[in-house]
Formats: C-alpha cells, sequence, structure tokens
C-alpha cells in the first residue's frame, strides 16, 4: 500500500517476516500483532492481490454475532496493551488508519444510539427531526423483522440491515464487556 498498509490482516491467512514475529504479545490477536510489528519496524502490511482466499459465512446468526463480539473484545485488548498505536507522531499514518478502521468503527453504535436519542428530543421541534425519527424507526423495524424471521433475511434489505444493527449491537456489547474486565485469549473458530 503506498498509504501505509494494512491494519488488520485475515486472521487466518496471512504471512510475515520472522524479525516482525520476534517480539510477540501473546494477549493480541496475531493479524493485528503482525500489522504493528510491521509498523513498528517500519515496514507496513501488504495485500497480495495474485493471492485469493474464499470462505463462507457463518449462517448462524448468533454465532456470527458471538464472532463480531470476540473480535472486537481481542481488539480493543489489542489497542488497550499498545496506546502507542493511537499516537500520530510516533505511528505516523498507522495510527490515523487505526483511528479511523478500529475507533471510529467500534464508536458506531454509540454514534447511532446518540443520533436516535437527540431525534427523539427534537422529534417536533422540525419536519427534519421527525423524518429522521421515522427512518430510523423504519430502519429497525426491518431489523427486528429479520431477526424474528429468517426467511425474511432472505430479502436483500432486510439481510443488509438485519447484519447492519447486529454487528453494531454485537460491537456495542463487545466494548461494553471489555469495560467490565472480560478477555478473550482462547477461542474455537466459528465452523463455516
Amino acid at each position: 500500500s503506498d498509504r501505509a498498509g494494512l491494519v488488520g490482516l485475515s486472521g487466518s491467512f496471512f504471512a510475515a517476516r520472522r524479525e516482525i514475529c520476534e517480539h510477540w504479545d501473546i494477549y493480541c490477536p496475531s493479524d493485528f500483532n503482525t500489522a504493528l510489528n510491521s509498523a513498528k519496524h517500519g515496514l507496513v502490511a501488504i495485500t497480495c492481490p495474485d493471492v485469493l482466499g474464499i470462505y463462507k459465512d457463518v449462517e448462524d446468526a448468533s454465532l456470527e454475532y458471538r464472532r463480531k463480539m470476540r473480535t472486537v473484545i481481542r481488539g480493543i485488548t489489542a489497542i488497550a496493551r499498545h496506546p502507542e498505536v493511537l499516537n500520530p507522531f510516533r505511528m505516523g499514518m498507522f495510527a490515523f488508519q487505526v483511528w479511523s478502521h478500529k475507533i471510529m468503527r467500534w464508536g458506531v453504535p454509540w454514534f447511532m444510539a446518540v443520533f436516535l436519542l437527540l431525534t427523539l428530543l427534537l422529534q417536533g421541534q422540525g419536519l427534519i427531526y421527525t423524518l429522521a425519527l421515522l427512518a430510523q424507526c423504519g430502519f429497525y423495524g426491518l431489523a427486528i423483522a429479520g431477526w424474528l424471521s429468517k426467511s425474511l433475511r432472505n430479502n436483500t434489505l432486510i439481510k443488509i440491515i438485519f447484519f447492519f444493527v447486529q454487528t453494531n449491537l454485537s460491537l456495542a456489547q463487545a466494548t461494553v464487556s471489555f469495560l467490565l474486565g472480560k478477555r478473550m485469549t482462547v477461542w474455537t473458530p466459528s465452523r463455516r
């Protein structure tokens, strides 16, 4: 990458130079650890366009939810153990990428909650707030419909909305779980 490399790698499919693996934090996800160690060595984690990896999605929504929670708890643990990755004066573009790819993404459910709360409070103060609230109610209503009926998830729109909401709920729960002290160093990979 001509920007600063990748922030994370596929947890099941990557290679690393030997010197990148010499100082290894066993409590951090290996994919993030590899990208972090690369940045610390002045190298970048890159993608290889000639290599193709394919895997199936996890079909069971509850397993996907738990997988996402595990991934985020481990990611937050990595950032907590290596806060220097957030410092652009120390890590350069890699820090910006961590902020944009990790921190801001993990903040989405909280931004969504604030947006919903604000539109609830401002509803009736102008047409735009009422429309925003109605749009959110419709959006979350479709997500709930997808949750209640697996067959409705065959509809592409409902499937996307359901997945988006499910993902953000898992991000929120993972953040709360991390703040309450939950850590995950060992797990069983999702069956695909």
